[in-house]
Protein backbone atom coordinates (compact mmCIF):
# COMPACT_ATOMS: atom_id res chain seq x y z
CA UNK A 1 0.00 0.00 0.00
CA UNK A 2 1.19 3.41 -1.21
CA UNK A 3 1.55 5.97 1.53
CA UNK A 4 -0.89 8.39 0.10
CA UNK A 5 -3.15 5.76 0.06
CA UNK A 6 -2.55 4.89 3.99
CA UNK A 7 -2.88 8.79 5.28
CA UNK A 8 -6.38 8.64 3.04
CA UNK A 9 -7.99 5.40 4.58
CA UNK A 10 -6.85 6.55 8.06
CA UNK A 11 -7.88 9.79 8.06
CA UNK A 12 -11.23 10.19 5.34
CA UNK A 13 -12.17 6.97 4.88
CA UNK A 14 -11.86 5.72 8.76
CA UNK A 15 -11.97 9.04 10.67
CA UNK A 16 -14.49 11.13 8.25
CA UNK A 17 -11.84 13.84 8.19
CA UNK A 18 -10.69 15.16 4.89
CA UNK A 19 -6.96 16.69 4.78
CA UNK A 20 -5.93 19.67 2.91
CA UNK A 21 -3.23 18.43 -0.40
CA UNK A 22 -0.94 20.46 1.77
CA UNK A 23 -1.05 18.75 5.13
CA UNK A 24 -1.51 15.32 3.34
CA UNK A 25 1.99 15.73 1.54
CA UNK A 26 3.54 16.66 5.16
CA UNK A 27 2.72 13.19 6.50
CA UNK A 28 3.49 11.17 3.74
CA UNK A 29 7.29 13.09 3.94
CA UNK A 30 7.54 12.17 7.63
CA UNK A 31 6.12 8.80 7.24
CA UNK A 32 8.43 8.00 4.00
CA UNK A 33 11.57 9.78 5.36
CA UNK A 34 11.23 8.05 8.81
CA UNK A 35 12.28 4.37 7.56
CA UNK A 36 9.25 2.98 9.66
CA UNK A 37 6.84 0.04 8.53
CA UNK A 38 3.40 0.43 7.12
CA UNK A 39 1.82 -0.87 10.17
CA UNK A 40 3.52 1.55 12.71
CA UNK A 41 2.76 4.61 10.77
CA UNK A 42 -1.10 3.64 10.70
CA UNK A 43 -0.90 3.62 14.32
CA UNK A 44 0.58 6.99 14.62
CA UNK A 45 -1.91 8.15 11.99
CA UNK A 46 -4.78 6.99 13.95
CA UNK A 47 -3.43 8.39 17.25
CA UNK A 48 -3.67 11.64 15.78
CA UNK A 49 -7.10 11.17 14.19
CA UNK A 50 -7.93 10.46 17.67
CA UNK A 51 -6.34 13.50 19.41
CA UNK A 52 -7.35 15.78 16.63
CA UNK A 53 -11.66 14.60 17.29
CA UNK A 54 -10.94 15.77 20.65
CA UNK A 55 -9.31 18.72 20.16
CA UNK A 56 -10.69 22.29 20.72
CA UNK A 57 -9.63 23.36 17.01
CA UNK A 58 -11.64 19.95 15.76
CA UNK A 59 -13.01 20.48 12.28
CA UNK A 60 -13.64 17.88 9.47
CA UNK A 61 -10.86 19.82 7.18
CA UNK A 62 -7.23 19.65 8.61
CA UNK A 63 -5.08 22.33 7.06
CA UNK A 64 -1.22 22.40 7.67
CA UNK A 65 -1.09 24.62 10.21
CA UNK A 66 -3.38 23.08 12.67
CA UNK A 67 -1.78 19.60 12.12
CA UNK A 68 1.94 20.99 12.66
CA UNK A 69 0.34 22.78 15.93
CA UNK A 70 -1.18 19.31 17.46
CA UNK A 71 1.85 17.51 16.58
CA UNK A 72 3.56 19.63 18.55
CA UNK A 73 0.76 19.31 21.52
CA UNK A 74 1.36 15.99 21.42
CA UNK A 75 5.35 16.35 21.91
CA UNK A 76 4.64 18.30 25.18
CA UNK A 77 2.10 16.12 26.21
CA UNK A 78 5.01 12.86 25.97
CA UNK A 79 7.42 15.14 27.50
CA UNK A 80 5.26 16.15 30.80
CA UNK A 81 4.35 11.80 30.90
CA UNK A 82 8.04 10.91 30.95
CA UNK A 83 9.25 13.34 33.27
CA UNK A 84 6.89 11.80 36.09
CA UNK A 85 6.00 15.00 37.37
CA UNK A 86 2.92 15.44 38.85
CA UNK A 87 1.86 18.12 36.06
CA UNK A 88 1.31 14.59 34.12
CA UNK A 89 -2.21 13.17 36.32
CA UNK A 90 -4.48 14.60 33.79
CA UNK A 91 -2.85 12.87 30.72
CA UNK A 92 -3.43 9.37 32.73
CA UNK A 93 -7.15 9.60 31.29
CA UNK A 94 -7.06 9.61 27.38
CA UNK A 95 -10.55 11.55 27.71
CA UNK A 96 -9.22 14.48 29.15
CA UNK A 97 -5.62 14.37 27.07
CA UNK A 98 -7.21 16.76 24.61
CA UNK A 99 -8.58 19.56 27.54
CA UNK A 100 -5.17 19.82 28.99
CA UNK A 101 -2.24 19.44 26.13
CA UNK A 102 -3.26 23.07 24.89
CA UNK A 103 -2.26 24.61 28.18
CA UNK A 104 1.27 23.90 27.66
CA UNK A 105 4.21 25.87 25.66
CA UNK A 106 3.91 25.10 21.97
CA UNK A 107 8.15 25.66 22.04
CA UNK A 108 10.15 22.18 21.40
CA UNK A 109 12.97 21.51 23.71
CA UNK A 110 15.44 20.30 21.31
CA UNK A 111 18.00 19.50 23.93
CA UNK A 112 15.77 16.34 25.17
CA UNK A 113 15.78 15.60 21.71
CA UNK A 114 20.14 16.62 20.75
CA UNK A 115 22.60 13.92 21.52
CA UNK A 116 26.46 14.18 21.37
CA UNK A 117 28.28 10.60 20.88
CA UNK A 118 32.06 10.39 21.07
CA UNK A 119 33.60 8.11 19.76
CA UNK A 120 35.19 5.51 22.33
CA UNK A 121 31.10 5.44 22.82
CA UNK A 122 30.16 4.26 19.31
CA UNK A 123 28.74 0.31 19.59
CA UNK A 124 31.13 -2.01 19.38
CA UNK A 125 29.92 -4.08 16.61
CA UNK A 126 30.91 -6.92 14.58
CA UNK A 127 29.84 -8.47 11.79
CA UNK A 128 29.22 -12.28 12.07
CA UNK A 129 29.12 -14.17 9.01
CA UNK A 130 27.50 -17.42 10.41
CA UNK A 131 24.53 -15.41 12.11
CA UNK A 132 24.41 -12.55 9.53
CA UNK A 133 24.24 -10.15 11.99
CA UNK A 134 25.96 -7.55 13.68
CA UNK A 135 26.91 -8.83 17.40
CA UNK A 136 29.37 -6.90 20.26
CA UNK A 137 32.13 -9.71 20.76
CA UNK A 138 33.60 -7.73 23.88
CA UNK A 139 29.99 -7.98 25.44
CA UNK A 140 29.18 -11.88 23.98
CA UNK A 141 32.00 -12.78 26.01
CA UNK A 142 32.02 -11.32 29.38
CA UNK A 143 28.69 -12.88 29.18
CA UNK A 144 29.92 -16.39 28.62
CA UNK A 145 32.22 -16.31 31.66
CA UNK A 146 29.21 -14.59 33.65
CA UNK A 147 26.92 -17.95 32.69
CA UNK A 148 29.44 -20.69 33.42
CA UNK A 149 29.77 -18.71 36.64
CA UNK A 150 26.49 -18.60 37.28
CA UNK A 151 25.48 -22.99 36.55
CA UNK A 152 27.73 -23.49 39.50
CA UNK A 153 26.09 -20.84 41.42
CA UNK A 154 22.82 -23.11 42.33
CA UNK A 155 21.73 -21.59 45.59
CA UNK A 156 22.40 -18.02 44.20
CA UNK A 157 18.66 -16.98 43.43
CA UNK A 158 19.61 -13.63 42.45
CA UNK A 159 21.28 -15.86 39.15
CA UNK A 160 18.07 -17.36 38.36
CA UNK A 161 15.88 -14.12 38.08
CA UNK A 162 18.61 -12.80 35.52
CA UNK A 163 19.70 -9.55 37.76
CA UNK A 164 23.45 -10.04 37.57
CA UNK A 165 23.11 -10.52 34.00
CA UNK A 166 22.06 -7.28 33.62
CA UNK A 167 24.04 -5.72 36.25
CA UNK A 168 27.54 -7.29 33.48
CA UNK A 169 24.92 -5.82 30.44
CA UNK A 170 25.43 -1.98 31.64
CA UNK A 171 28.91 -2.32 33.19
CA UNK A 172 30.69 -3.95 30.23
CA UNK A 173 33.40 -1.58 28.90
CA UNK A 174 35.14 -2.67 25.64
CA UNK A 175 38.97 -1.32 25.79
CA UNK A 176 39.64 -0.44 22.26
CA UNK A 177 43.60 0.74 23.04
CA UNK A 178 44.80 -2.42 24.74
CA UNK A 179 44.84 -4.91 21.79
CA UNK A 180 47.24 -7.47 20.53
CA UNK A 181 48.38 -8.10 16.64
CA UNK A 182 45.14 -9.68 15.46
CA UNK A 183 43.11 -6.56 16.19
CA UNK A 184 44.79 -5.85 13.07
CA UNK A 185 43.78 -8.64 11.10
CA UNK A 186 39.96 -8.51 12.62
CA UNK A 187 40.33 -4.20 11.28
CA UNK A 188 40.44 -5.27 7.64
CA UNK A 189 38.08 -8.34 8.21
CA UNK A 190 34.87 -6.38 9.58
CA UNK A 191 36.00 -3.70 6.90
CA UNK A 192 35.80 -6.66 4.03
CA UNK A 193 32.80 -8.45 5.40
CA UNK A 194 30.24 -5.41 5.66
CA UNK A 195 30.92 -4.21 2.12
CA UNK A 196 30.71 -8.18 1.41
CA UNK A 197 27.00 -8.55 2.88
CA UNK A 198 25.80 -5.27 1.56
CA UNK A 199 26.93 -6.20 -2.06
CA UNK A 200 25.37 -9.60 -1.60
CA UNK A 201 21.73 -7.70 -1.41
CA UNK A 202 22.37 -5.50 -4.15
CA UNK A 203 19.58 -6.16 -6.96
CA UNK A 204 21.17 -3.79 -9.08
CA UNK A 205 23.91 -5.35 -10.17
CA UNK A 206 23.75 -8.93 -8.56
CA UNK A 207 21.55 -11.92 -10.35
CA UNK A 208 21.36 -15.28 -9.67
CA UNK A 209 21.06 -17.78 -12.47
CA UNK A 210 21.26 -21.21 -12.47
CA UNK A 211 25.16 -21.28 -13.44
CA UNK A 212 25.99 -18.78 -10.25
CA UNK A 213 25.71 -15.31 -9.32
CA UNK A 214 26.26 -12.72 -12.27
CA UNK A 215 27.51 -9.01 -11.45
CA UNK A 216 26.55 -6.48 -14.04
CA UNK A 217 26.71 -9.92 -16.67
CA UNK A 218 30.04 -11.28 -15.56
CA UNK A 219 30.41 -14.52 -13.24
CA UNK A 220 31.06 -13.38 -8.99
CA UNK A 221 33.55 -15.78 -7.76
CA UNK A 222 32.86 -15.92 -3.79
CA UNK A 223 36.71 -16.43 -3.15
CA UNK A 224 39.54 -15.72 -5.07
CA UNK A 225 40.75 -19.22 -4.28
CA UNK A 226 37.80 -20.72 -6.45
CA UNK A 227 39.33 -19.09 -9.49
CA UNK A 228 42.14 -21.73 -10.32
CA UNK A 229 41.80 -23.33 -13.20
CA UNK A 230 39.39 -21.21 -14.44
CA UNK A 231 40.61 -19.18 -17.76
CA UNK A 232 37.73 -19.43 -20.03
CA UNK A 233 35.40 -16.87 -18.82
CA UNK A 234 34.70 -13.11 -17.59
CA UNK A 235 34.65 -12.95 -13.93
CA UNK A 236 34.26 -10.24 -11.37
CA UNK A 237 36.00 -10.14 -8.25
CA UNK A 238 35.81 -8.47 -4.83
CA UNK A 239 38.79 -7.66 -2.46
CA UNK A 240 41.29 -5.34 -0.83
CA UNK A 241 44.10 -3.62 -3.07
CA UNK A 242 47.26 -3.79 -2.04
CA UNK A 243 50.90 -4.66 -3.01
CA UNK A 244 53.23 -7.16 -2.48
CA UNK A 245 56.12 -5.66 -4.32
CA UNK A 246 56.77 -1.77 -5.82
CA UNK A 247 54.85 -1.53 -9.17
CA UNK A 248 53.01 -5.32 -8.19
CA UNK A 249 49.48 -5.15 -7.48
CA UNK A 250 46.93 -7.53 -6.65
CA UNK A 251 43.23 -8.14 -4.64
CA UNK A 252 43.11 -9.91 -1.59
CA UNK A 253 40.15 -11.53 0.53
CA UNK A 254 39.87 -13.97 3.08
CA UNK A 255 40.85 -16.69 1.23
CA UNK A 256 43.84 -15.95 -0.96
CA UNK A 257 45.03 -13.10 -3.14
CA UNK A 258 45.98 -13.08 -6.93
CA UNK A 259 48.00 -10.43 -9.14
CA UNK A 260 46.69 -7.90 -11.44
CA UNK A 261 47.93 -6.89 -14.54
CA UNK A 262 45.93 -3.38 -15.06
CA UNK A 263 48.01 -2.60 -18.28
CA UNK A 264 44.88 -3.39 -20.43
CA UNK A 265 42.45 -1.22 -18.11
CA UNK A 266 40.25 1.33 -19.38
CA UNK A 267 39.04 4.38 -16.69
CA UNK A 268 36.05 6.20 -18.43
CA UNK A 269 36.37 10.02 -18.22
CA UNK A 270 32.95 9.79 -17.36
CA UNK A 271 33.45 6.95 -14.51
CA UNK A 272 32.51 8.76 -11.04
CA UNK A 273 33.28 5.50 -8.92
CA UNK A 274 35.67 7.30 -6.60
CA UNK A 275 39.17 7.46 -5.26
CA UNK A 276 41.30 3.98 -5.38
CA UNK A 277 43.80 4.16 -2.63
CA UNK A 278 45.95 1.32 -1.30
CA UNK A 279 43.66 -1.17 0.83
CA UNK A 280 40.72 -0.03 -0.98
CA UNK A 281 37.71 -2.35 -1.10
CA UNK A 282 37.15 -2.88 -5.11
CA UNK A 283 35.33 -4.83 -7.68
CA UNK A 284 37.62 -6.00 -10.94
CA UNK A 285 36.06 -7.48 -13.95
CA UNK A 286 38.66 -9.64 -15.91
CA UNK A 287 39.81 -12.75 -16.75
CA UNK A 288 42.25 -15.05 -15.64
CA UNK A 289 45.80 -15.81 -17.15
CA UNK A 290 48.67 -17.74 -16.29
CA UNK A 291 48.06 -17.52 -12.31
CA UNK A 292 47.64 -13.11 -12.93
CA UNK A 293 43.99 -11.51 -12.99
CA UNK A 294 44.28 -9.15 -16.54
CA UNK A 295 41.73 -6.36 -15.53
CA UNK A 296 39.27 -4.75 -17.94
CA UNK A 297 37.49 -2.36 -15.81
CA UNK A 298 37.57 -1.34 -11.89
CA UNK A 299 34.96 0.26 -9.70
CA UNK A 300 34.57 0.58 -6.06
CA UNK A 301 31.67 -1.06 -4.54
CA UNK A 302 28.34 0.81 -4.78
CA UNK A 303 26.73 2.06 -1.87
CA UNK A 304 23.70 0.59 0.15
CA UNK A 305 20.79 2.91 0.61
CA UNK A 306 20.09 3.78 4.42
CA UNK A 307 16.89 2.48 4.36
CA UNK A 308 17.59 -0.93 3.33
CA UNK A 309 20.66 -1.00 5.67
CA UNK A 310 18.39 -0.23 8.35
CA UNK A 311 15.69 -2.51 7.38
CA UNK A 312 18.35 -5.32 6.79
CA UNK A 313 19.48 -5.07 10.76
CA UNK A 314 16.29 -3.94 12.37
CA UNK A 315 17.03 -3.17 16.17
CA UNK A 316 20.59 -2.87 15.99
CA UNK A 317 22.17 0.12 17.06
CA UNK A 318 25.07 1.26 14.84
CA UNK A 319 25.11 5.16 15.70
CA UNK A 320 25.22 5.17 19.61
CA UNK A 321 24.05 8.21 21.63
CA UNK A 322 20.68 8.61 24.15
CA UNK A 323 17.56 6.71 22.56
CA UNK A 324 14.63 9.34 22.82
CA UNK A 325 11.30 8.75 23.95
CA UNK A 326 8.98 8.49 20.61
CA UNK A 327 9.09 6.59 17.52
CA UNK A 328 10.75 7.18 14.18
CA UNK A 329 7.47 9.19 12.57
CA UNK A 330 6.93 11.21 15.45
CA UNK A 331 10.80 12.53 15.72
CA UNK A 332 10.64 13.22 12.09
CA UNK A 333 7.41 15.20 12.43
CA UNK A 334 9.52 16.99 15.35
CA UNK A 335 12.01 17.31 13.20
CA UNK A 336 9.84 19.04 10.39
CA UNK A 337 8.19 21.48 12.86
CA UNK A 338 11.38 22.30 14.70
CA UNK A 339 11.79 26.28 12.73
CA UNK A 340 14.52 26.60 14.99
CA UNK A 341 17.23 23.00 14.67
CA UNK A 342 19.72 24.95 12.96
CA UNK A 343 23.20 23.69 13.26
CA UNK A 344 26.04 26.40 12.72
CA UNK A 345 29.52 24.28 11.60
CA UNK A 346 32.76 26.19 12.17
CA UNK A 347 36.17 25.25 10.82
CA UNK A 348 39.93 26.62 11.38
CA UNK A 349 38.89 28.89 14.24
CA UNK A 350 42.15 29.97 14.78
CA UNK A 351 42.60 31.34 18.83
CA UNK A 352 45.66 32.74 18.38
CA UNK A 353 44.42 35.52 15.65
CA UNK A 354 42.71 38.57 17.53
CA UNK A 355 40.74 39.04 14.17
CA UNK A 356 39.62 35.92 14.44
CA UNK A 357 38.36 36.46 17.70
CA UNK A 358 36.54 39.92 17.30
CA UNK A 359 34.71 37.95 14.06
CA UNK A 360 33.59 35.08 16.41
CA UNK A 361 32.40 37.98 19.21
CA UNK A 362 30.65 39.70 15.93
CA UNK A 363 29.03 36.18 14.93
CA UNK A 364 27.98 35.87 18.17
CA UNK A 365 26.37 39.18 19.25
CA UNK A 366 24.28 38.30 15.64
CA UNK A 367 23.12 35.39 16.73
CA UNK A 368 22.29 36.91 19.99
CA UNK A 369 19.77 39.59 18.68
CA UNK A 370 17.95 36.76 16.84
CA UNK A 371 16.33 32.99 18.05
CA UNK A 372 19.69 30.65 18.71
CA UNK A 373 20.28 27.60 16.48
CA UNK A 374 20.76 24.79 18.06
CA UNK A 375 23.57 24.28 17.75
CA UNK A 376 27.55 25.62 17.43
CA UNK A 377 29.73 23.08 15.92
CA UNK A 378 33.76 24.32 16.31
CA UNK A 379 36.17 22.29 14.87
CA UNK A 380 40.00 22.50 14.88
CA UNK A 381 42.60 23.51 14.01
CA UNK A 382 42.94 26.21 16.63
CA UNK A 383 46.30 27.41 16.14
CA UNK A 384 47.24 29.05 12.54
CA UNK A 385 50.50 27.40 13.37
CA UNK A 386 51.27 23.56 14.07
CA UNK A 387 51.48 23.61 18.07
CA UNK A 388 55.11 22.60 19.09
CA UNK A 389 55.77 21.73 22.97
CA UNK A 390 56.90 24.47 24.97
CA UNK A 391 55.58 27.15 23.08
CA UNK A 392 53.95 29.69 25.32
CA UNK A 393 50.50 30.18 23.27
CA UNK A 394 48.85 27.12 24.08
CA UNK A 395 45.32 26.28 22.44
CA UNK A 396 42.25 25.78 24.56
CA UNK A 397 41.08 23.26 21.88
CA UNK A 398 43.06 20.69 19.64
CA UNK A 399 42.34 19.95 15.97
CA UNK A 400 44.80 17.81 14.08
CA UNK A 401 47.92 20.14 14.80
CA UNK A 402 46.91 21.05 17.67
CA UNK A 403 48.25 19.90 21.24
CA UNK A 404 47.79 15.98 22.76
CA UNK A 405 47.05 14.29 19.36
CA UNK A 406 48.49 10.71 19.42
CA UNK A 407 48.98 10.50 16.09
CA UNK A 408 46.23 8.11 15.74
CA UNK A 409 42.37 7.66 14.73
CA UNK A 410 39.96 8.67 16.97
CA UNK A 411 41.15 11.85 18.36
CA UNK A 412 40.32 11.95 21.92
CA UNK A 413 38.79 14.87 23.53
CA UNK A 414 40.39 17.69 24.97
CA UNK A 415 41.61 17.03 29.18
CA UNK A 416 39.50 18.49 31.96
CA UNK A 417 41.76 20.62 32.89
CA UNK A 418 41.63 22.79 29.56
CA UNK A 419 37.90 22.71 29.13
CA UNK A 420 36.99 23.51 32.47
CA UNK A 421 37.07 26.97 32.85
CA UNK A 422 34.75 27.13 29.39
CA UNK A 423 32.79 24.20 31.09
CA UNK A 424 31.68 26.51 34.06
CA UNK A 425 30.68 29.27 31.92
CA UNK A 426 28.77 27.18 29.06
CA UNK A 427 26.52 24.53 30.68
CA UNK A 428 25.70 22.54 27.81
CA UNK A 429 29.57 22.80 26.00
CA UNK A 430 30.55 19.19 24.95
CA UNK A 431 34.21 18.21 24.11
CA UNK A 432 33.92 15.58 22.13
CA UNK A 433 36.70 13.41 19.86
CA UNK A 434 37.59 13.52 16.64
CA UNK A 435 35.37 12.09 14.66
CA UNK A 436 32.36 12.50 16.79
CA UNK A 437 28.45 12.06 16.15
CA UNK A 438 25.58 14.08 16.27
CA UNK A 439 21.39 13.09 17.05
CA UNK A 440 19.13 15.51 16.45
CA UNK A 441 15.11 13.44 16.33
CA UNK A 442 16.14 11.12 13.15
CA UNK A 443 19.02 13.23 11.84
CA UNK A 444 22.27 11.27 12.52
CA UNK A 445 25.67 13.84 11.44
CA UNK A 446 29.21 12.64 11.50
CA UNK A 447 31.93 15.23 11.93
CA UNK A 448 35.19 14.97 10.98
CA UNK A 449 38.10 17.21 11.35
CA UNK A 450 41.44 15.32 8.73
CA UNK A 451 43.30 16.63 5.58
CA UNK A 452 41.71 14.31 3.77
CA UNK A 453 41.56 15.58 0.22
CA UNK A 454 45.72 15.81 0.81
CA UNK A 455 45.94 12.82 1.70
CA UNK A 456 43.81 10.79 -0.36
CA UNK A 457 45.76 12.81 -3.33
CA UNK A 458 48.74 11.89 -2.36
CA UNK A 459 48.37 8.39 -2.15
CA UNK A 460 45.61 7.63 -4.56
CA UNK A 461 46.02 4.79 -7.02
CA UNK A 462 43.59 5.69 -9.95
CA UNK A 463 40.95 8.40 -10.12
CA UNK A 464 38.37 9.04 -12.42
CA UNK A 465 40.85 11.25 -15.64
CA UNK A 466 39.73 14.83 -16.49
CA UNK A 467 38.20 15.26 -12.75
CA UNK A 468 40.50 16.99 -11.20
CA UNK A 469 38.64 19.77 -10.74
CA UNK A 470 35.91 17.30 -8.82
CA UNK A 471 38.57 15.93 -6.21
CA UNK A 472 36.80 16.86 -3.44
CA UNK A 473 33.25 15.11 -5.25
CA UNK A 474 35.14 11.82 -5.59
CA UNK A 475 36.54 11.91 -1.67
CA UNK A 476 33.09 12.25 -0.38
CA UNK A 477 31.72 9.68 -2.66
CA UNK A 478 34.98 7.39 -1.64
CA UNK A 479 34.04 7.17 2.03
CA UNK A 480 31.00 6.52 1.43
CA UNK A 481 31.63 3.44 -1.24
CA UNK A 482 33.91 2.12 1.14
CA UNK A 483 31.98 3.10 4.56
CA UNK A 484 34.57 4.08 6.33
CA UNK A 485 35.83 7.96 7.05
CA UNK A 486 39.64 7.24 6.19
CA UNK A 487 39.91 5.21 3.02
CA UNK A 488 43.42 4.95 3.49
CA UNK A 489 46.19 2.87 4.33
CA UNK A 490 47.03 2.85 8.09
CA UNK A 491 51.02 3.79 7.43
CA UNK A 492 49.37 6.93 5.63
CA UNK A 493 46.47 7.39 8.31
CA UNK A 494 47.41 5.08 11.26
CA UNK A 495 44.15 3.79 13.31
CA UNK A 496 43.52 2.76 16.63
CA UNK A 497 42.67 -1.08 16.12
CA UNK A 498 40.66 -1.86 18.87
CA UNK A 499 38.47 1.48 17.92
CA UNK A 500 37.96 1.47 14.02
CA UNK A 501 34.64 0.78 14.07
CA UNK A 502 34.00 4.48 15.44
CA UNK A 503 35.12 5.44 11.44
CA UNK A 504 32.57 3.38 9.84
CA UNK A 505 29.72 5.15 8.24
CA UNK A 506 27.83 1.71 8.10
CA UNK A 507 24.35 2.64 7.76
CA UNK A 508 25.79 5.76 5.43
CA UNK A 509 23.86 8.87 8.31
CA UNK A 510 21.96 11.33 6.55
CA UNK A 511 24.85 13.81 7.07
CA UNK A 512 28.53 13.65 6.77
CA UNK A 513 30.46 16.97 7.60
CA UNK A 514 34.41 16.80 6.95
CA UNK A 515 36.70 19.43 7.18
CA UNK A 516 39.48 19.90 5.47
Amino acid sequence: MKVEKLVYNVFTKKGGISLKADASRFLVECIENSSQSLDLASEWLESIVSLWTQSKNFGLLVELDALKQLLMDISQQTETLNSGSAMSEPYQDKNTASQDMLKFSSRIDERKLFSVVGAFDVPQLSYDNTKGTFVNPGLLSKLIDSSNVQTNQKNDKRSVSGKKNEKIYSDVKYNGLITDSSAKIELFRQRYDIIRQRLQRNDTFLRETPSGNLWNGCMFIDSISSLKGREDQDFVIFGMLSQIEEGVYCIEDKEGRIKLDLSEMVLDEEDSTGIITMNSFILVEGHLNDEVFIVNSLSQPPPEKISESKSAFQGVDFFGGHSFNYDQVTLKAIEDLDDNGAIIFLSEIWLDRPEVLNALRKLFNGFSSSRLPLAFVLAGNFNSVPYVPGNSSISQYRGPNDPWAIGALPYAPLPSFVTEKLSSKVNRAHFSTNPCRIKFCTMEIVIYREDLVKKMRRNSVLWPKGKDNLFEDHVVKTIINQSHLSPLPLSARPVIWGYDQSLRIYPSPKLVRVYT
